[in-house]
């Protein structure tokens, strides 16, 4: 029987050799490096608490395991960074396997921090801060999804919270819905025409759209209102002349 280790062409099979890593580990598994200092004996002796499957894998393991971290550079989960860094380690990879291990345990107390946050929310519904709070703690978490669904319980709250509408906007373009994103941009300035910080976001919305002349309006109107802001700017210096 022979293994067919998956292609890494995104993150399931990312964390198919996640899991592979810590089965492999668990059974016993040594790497090239471990192996070349023990004699062949004690390597299949090693290798024999292992099922033979995972034997045949290991060799096709070796050769996809860095690439596959790589690959999760910015997952977040948890067991995949956790893993990765075991594997990584007894791969004689030190630095790397410690980084995934460091943001495996970041991670874990971030995943403590939303599951606080969420039991506060369920206990005190009507309260504006935590549901913001919460919506924070998912953002950094990366659960875009599911930090837009608090902010929205948030504005159901507190509809004139101009910041949360800008923050929110910032979600859609980050989950690619862009006509929510430009929807929330405009309801804010109809509202609120003056604010620098919306015009300067609707202007790199428009130039993320390669809409680059409604981004130069967007952020002259950041000048009109902030004439100092450096970083409108940089944008505008950035943009080709008008033609």
């Amino acid at each position: 029987m022979s293994i067919r280790m998956p292609k890494l062409r995104n993150k399931t099979s990312c964390l198919f050799i996640a899991l592979l890593a810590s089965i492999l580990l668990s059974a016993g598994w040594q790497s090239d490096n471990e192996k070349r200092s023990s004699t062949e004996k004690q390597r299949r002796s090693a290798n024999s608490k292992a099922p033979q499957f995972l034997i045949q894998a290991q060799d096709a393991f070796s050769q996809k395991i860095y690439t596959a971290a790589l690959l999760l550079a910015d997952s977040a989960e948890y067991w995949a960074n956790y893993n990765l860094g075991q594997a990584l380690v007894r791969l004689g990879q030190q630095g790397e396997g410690k980084r995934y291990l460091a943001k495996a345990e970041s991670l874990q107390a971030e995943l403590k921090n939303i599951q606080d946050w969420e039991n506060l929310v369920e206990n005190n519904p009507d309260q504006l801060m935590l549901w913001v709070n919460y919506g924070e703690s998912l953002r950094r978490a990366g659960r875009v999804d599911e930090a837009i669904e608090a902010f929205q319980v948030a504005l159901s709250i507190e509809p004139r919270f101009v910041a949360l509408r800008n923050n929110l906007a910032i979600l859609y373009m980050m989950r690619g819905d862009t006509a929510a994103a430009l929807y929330s941009y405009k309801a804010i300035l109809e509202l609120h025409p003056s604010l620098p910080d919306v015009w300067l976001n609707l202007g790199v919305f428009y130039a993320k759209c390669g809409k680059m002349e409604e981004a130069r309006k967007a952020w002259e109107n950041v000048l009109k209102y902030a004439p100092k802001d450096s970083t409108a700017k940089a944008y505008l210096a950035k943009l080709p002349g008008k033609s």
